[in-house]
C-alpha cells in the first residue's frame, strides 16, 4: 500500500508545482498589461508635452527673431525685407559681425572718424610723377 501512495503524492506535487507556475505566469501577465497601459499614458503625456514644447520654442524664436531684427536694421545695409526670411542663426551670426565691426570710440563716446590719406602707391605717384608719366608713356 505505501507503493501506491508514493505515485499519488509525486502527482499531487506536480499539480502543486503546475498550478503555481501557472499562477505566477498569470501574475506577470497581468503586471505586463498594467505596465502597458502606464507606458501608454507616458506616452501620450510625452506627445503632448512635446508639442507645447514646439509651440512655446516656435514662439521664442520668433520673439527672438524680432530683436534681431530691430536690433539690426538701423545698423546694416541691408533690405529689411531680405533680413526677415533670414533664419534665427543666420541673424546671430550676422549680429556677432556687426558688433566685432563697429566704430571704436573714445571714452567720451564720440565716435572715431577714420580719414583715408592717400595710399603708398599714390604717394610714389604724387612725388615721382612726371617719372611715372614718362613709364606710362604718357606726357
Amino acid at each position: 500500500m505505501s507503493e501506491e501512495k508514493k505515485p499519488k503524492e509525486t502527482e499531487d506535487k506536480k499539480t502543486d508545482t503546475s498550478d503555481i507556475v501557472s499562477d505566477n505566469v498569470a501574475l506577470l501577465k497581468a503586471k505586463i498589461i498594467a505596465q502597458e497601459k502606464t507606458i501608454a499614458e507616458f506616452t501620450e503625456k510625452l506627445d503632448a508635452m512635446t508639442k507645447k514644447y514646439g509651440q512655446a520654442k516656435a514662439f521664442m524664436d520668433a520673439d527672438a527673431k524680432k530683436d534681431l531684427l530691430e536690433y539690426l536694421e538701423p545698423r546694416v545695409d541691408y533690405p529689411p525685407e531680405l533680413l526677415a526670411l533670414k533664419s534665427r542663426d543666420e541673424l546671430m551670426a550676422i549680429k556677432q559681425v556687426v558688433e566685432k565691426t563697429k566704430a571704436p570710440t573714445f571714452k567720451s563716446s564720440a565716435p572715431l572718424n577714420y580719414d583715408k590719406g592717400p595710399t603708398a602707391r599714390q604717394k610714389l605717384d604724387s612725388k615721382h610723377e612726371a617719372y611715372m608719366k614718362k613709364l606710362r608713356g604718357e606726357k
